[in-house]
Parts: structure tokens; sequence; C-alpha cells
């Protein structure tokens, strides 16, 4: 059954007997056509059913777009605080006015107002059964067709990532979200290992396992960056939902396009201004010198909105061959796992490391005590990986 026919069976059961409940009406469809992101759409969306399925409600999601929620009234100010919570958390938005927002949420009280929630769901129910409008919005990103999940094994390739995109946006990723702090180490014997930044990031390794273990991911693959985009988009949902305020240094990684997209401004208006300077965004080097000057203008970017800066992803070997002295930022994490620690014997890497500030470099991806020594000559403080998390006791996983 199709959520507008839901939709006309629910009002049809408070014909038959009166129940006192709200209808909260969401036009997300209207408001997509003032800010144009399908990515800032989709996570509206979702956030909306998350808000229902934490308030007992029922979600249902239009075929033209729109959602509607319906909540019983067991307290007279119910509807108000979910309607008050739509309008000052989930539909926040970083250019549209708040009152260009409130016009699209409607509430409507029934018993009392059965009848013009009657003639709201008649016109979702034509628009259902009108093929060439769902055609029109379906070529707006507004409505997808359920692909087909089942035999998900292979390549990448465009058909597939719509139907990976599709699995992961209904999933709750929140047991895939990974928690690993960057750790200092004591200047002194007695001194004890302190996590100064704590890096959130989706584990793609456990995520695929779980929800498509037969997809072949391999990060040289072109669309690969779509579906860290599609990641990027989960990972802001979840923080937005969870109402971040960074008490604490946190990093999250995120690609380049996401930093130009509105969503991302939307996730920023989340985040008050006492606790952007404890916010950095990690940028992977290797999509920095795909296009320097997109890099540098997005690295700009996150500077004008108060965000600190790392660099990721660094390798010993490419390091002599770039001036990343000319990139802003505040960290730069150098991958140190065992098989790298022989490229130290060249002269020129060790070279390029030590024309770098140490306060500023961490050491990553450490699954050796190696590393901690290494670092130890070179006046680095700052190490990262498994074997720090070993070492330290520290847990990875999302609480």
């Amino acid at each position: 059954m199709s959520a507008e026919n839901e939709l006309l069976a629910f009002w049809r059961r408070q014909i038959k007997e009166p129940g006192r409940h709200v209808a909260i009406v969401v036009e997300l469809s209207a408001l997509y056509a003032l800010h144009q992101s399908q990515r800032q759409f989709r996570i509206q969306h979702s956030m909306v059913r998350e808000l229902a399925q934490r308030n007992g409600a029922q979600y249902f999601p239009m075929a033209n777009g729109d959602a509607v929620v319906t909540l019983r009234r067991d307290r007279e100010s119910a509807g108000e605080a979910m309607a008050a919570e739509l309008l000052d958390w989930i539909l926040k938005d970083a250019v549209i006015a708040g009152d260009a927002i409130s016009r699209r949420v409607t509430l409507f009280k029934l018993p009392e107002q059965t009848g013009e929630l009657r003639e709201l769901i008649a016109r979702y129910v034509r628009d259902a059964q009108s093929p060439g409008e769902l055609r029109a919005l379906a070529g707006q990103g507004l409505v997808v067709a359920e692909p087909n999940e089942t035999g998900l094994k292979g390549r990448l390739a465009p058909a597939m990532i719509e139907r990976l995109e599709y699995r992961i946006m209904r999933s709750d990723i929140r047991s895939f979200v990974d928690n690993q702090s960057v750790f200092t180490k004591p200047k002194t014997r007695s001194g004890a290992w302190a996590p100064s930044i704590q890096e959130r990031r989706i584990n793609l390794t456990s995520l695929r396992e779980a929800l498509f273990p037969q997809v072949e991911i391999a990060s040289t693959n072109p669309l690969f960056a779509q579906l860290c985009r599609i990641l990027d988009e989960r990972m802001l949902h979840h923080l937005m939902s969870g109402r971040p305020k960074f008490d604490r240094r946190v990093s999250v990684n995120i690609c380049i396009d996401t930093i130009f997209d509105r969503v991302f401004d939307t996730f920023l208006l989340h985040v008050e201004d006492d606790s952007r300077r404890n916010l950095f965004i990690e940028v992977q080097c290797g999509e920095i010198f795909q296009d320097i000057t997109r890099a540098v203008a997005a690295l700009k970017r996150l500077r004008q909105h108060g965000l600190g800066i790392i660099i990721d992803g660094m390798s010993i070997e490419f390091l002599p061959y770039v001036r990343i002295d000319k990139l802003d930022h505040d960290y730069l994490k150098i991958m140190l796992p065992r098989e790298t620690v022989k490229l130290l014997s060249s002269d020129s890497r060790i070279r390029a490391v030590r024309k770098l500030p140490p306060g500023r470099i961490i050491l990553s991806r450490c699954d050796h005590a190696a590393a901690i020594r290494i670092g130890e000559t070179l006046g680095i403080s700052m190490y990262q990986g498994w074997f720090l998390d070993e070492y330290t006791g520290s847990p990875t996983s999302e609480d």
C-alpha cells in the first residue's frame, strides 16, 4: 500500500473512531524548490523520519517528496513541540528565511480539523496517481524508484552506486561510526598519554560487511569518490541528529565537494559558534592534488567558517615532491604503518619531514611501537593508530 493510501486509511479511522491526534505536513518538495540541493532534501527527509520514530509517531513519505507525521495528542503541546523542533532544528537553512520555512509546515488538530486534512490527502492521492507529475519529480531527484536490492554483488558501477545509496540512506549508521583519538605523548616518563583530537568517521569496512559484503570497494575506482560523498551525507546527518556541541577537539573527514555543498552550510548552522573552534575538517591530500585550485578554495572556505584544518593521508614517499607548507592547515597526518618505515632510509624523505614544524605533524596509521621511537627522533609528539588505541586502552567505537 502506498504512503498516500496508508494516510487515507488513517484519516478514515479518525472518522469511524475519532481520536485526539495531530498531523504535521512538511512540504519538503517546496523547500527543495528553494534550496535546490538533493543532498539536503534527503537529509531533511531522514531527520523527519527519525523525529517521528523518537516520538512514537507515524511517518508517511508522500510520492511528491513531502512528509506527513501523525501523533496522538496525549498532551496539548505534543504537536506544537514537534513542529517547533522541525522549524528550529531539522529545517534550519543557511539561506532560506525562517518565515519561508514556517509557511511549509502545517499542523492539523484532529478531530477538529479532519475535513481540512481530507482535502490535503486528496491532493496527495491525485499526485501519486499522475505518472506525468511523478516523472517530472523524479527528474528533479525528489522521487527515486526503489531499486532492486537483492544480489548486490560485483564492482562499483553507476547502477550499483544507486542501489548502495538506497540501502545506506535507509540504514542506521550509528554502529558504524568510529571514534579514534589522536594522542599526545607525555613529556615525562611518568606522564600519561593524552587524547588531543577525536576523529569521527564511518568505518567503511564494517559497513560494507554488514550491508553489501559482496560488493568490491576499491579506492582506485572512479566511482569511489561518489560513494564517499554518500557517506559524508550520512555522517553530517548523524552529527546533526545528535545536536552537536563540541566541548573538545573533534575532527570529521569529508570530501572537498561536500565542503561546497549546501548540506555542509546547513550542518554548520547546527554547530554553535563557541563549538566551531573545536571542530576540525580533515581533507585527503590525494583529493587536494587532483585539483589544487579547488582545494585551496575549499580550505579558504573552512577558515571563513572558523574551522580547523587537517590534511590527511600524506605518504612518506610523496612528501618530498610537494610544497605542503603552501597549503593552509593546522595539522598534517603522515602515514607511518609498519611497511613504510623502510622508506625513511632515504635522506630526501627525512629532510622533507624535518622541514615541517614537528608540532603540526601527526603520525597516523601507527600499528607498531617503532612509530613512536621514530617520531621521538624527529621531535613529533602526536600519534594515531590502532597501536596507540591498544597502548592507551582507548575505545574506537561510537558510544
